[in-house]
C-alpha cells in the first residue's frame, strides 16, 4: 500500500489561486468557484465550499492581481504590435532608402549632363523648363514621404530650406 502525498493548506491555496486568476479566451476569468472546488476535490481529494474559496481570495487579493494580470498582458500586447510596427516601417524604410540613394545617384548624374549640355548650348530654353518642373514635382513626391528618425520623430525625407 503506498502512502498518500499530504498537502499542506498553503499548496491548496496556492492552487486554487492559479485557478482562479487563469484568464480565458473572453478575457474574464477562466475558472468559477465551483469549478474551482471540483479542480481542488479532484487533485487533493478535500470538499471545500465557495465562500471558502471567496473568503481566500478576498484575504489574499487575488481580483486585484487578476485586474494587473490582464493590464500586464495588454501591456505586453501593446508592446508587441509597436515592435512589429516598427519592424515593418523599418523594412519599408530601406527599400525607400535605396530608391532614393540611387536616384541621388542618377540625379547628380543628370545634372553633370546637365551641365555639359547648358556649357555647349545644347539645351534649349523649353528643355530646360520642362528639367526644372519634372525636378520640381519629383521634389514635392520625396518631400511628402515622411519616416521616423532614430528618436521616434517623424520627418520629412527631403529637408525644405526654402
Amino acid at each position: 500500500m503506498t502512502k498518500k502525498k499530504k498537502y499542506t493548506k498553503d499548496e491548496i491555496i496556492q492552487f486554487a489561486k492559479g485557478l482562479y486568476l487563469q484568464i480565458g479566451k473572453d478575457k474574464k476569468k477562466k475558472h468559477t468557484l465551483q469549478s474551482v472546488i471540483d479542480e481542488i476535490k479532484a487533485k487533493f481529494n478535500k470538499n471545500l465550499t465557495r465562500p471558502t474559496i471567496l473568503n481566500w481570495s478576498r484575504k489574499y487579493e487575488w481580483d486585484k492581481l487578476f485586474v494587473k494580470s490582464i493590464q500586464h498582458n495588454i501591456k505586453l500586447a501593446e508592446k508587441e504590435a509597436e515592435l512589429e510596427e516598427r519592424d515593418v516601417l523599418a523594412e519599408k524604410g530601406k527599400d525607400f532608402r535605396a530608391f532614393y540613394k540611387n536616384h541621388s545617384i542618377l540625379a547628380k548624374a543628370a545634372m553633370g549632363q546637365l551641365g555639359l549640355k547648358l556649357k555647349d548650348k545644347e539645351l534649349t530654353t523649353a528643355e530646360l523648363l520642362k528639367l526644372s518642373k519634372d525636378s520640381s514635382d519629383m521634389i514635392l513626391k520625396l518631400n511628402d514621404i515622411v519616416e521616423d528618425d532614430d528618436n521616434g520623430v517623424t520627418v520629412n525625407i527631403i529637408k525644405n530650406y526654402g
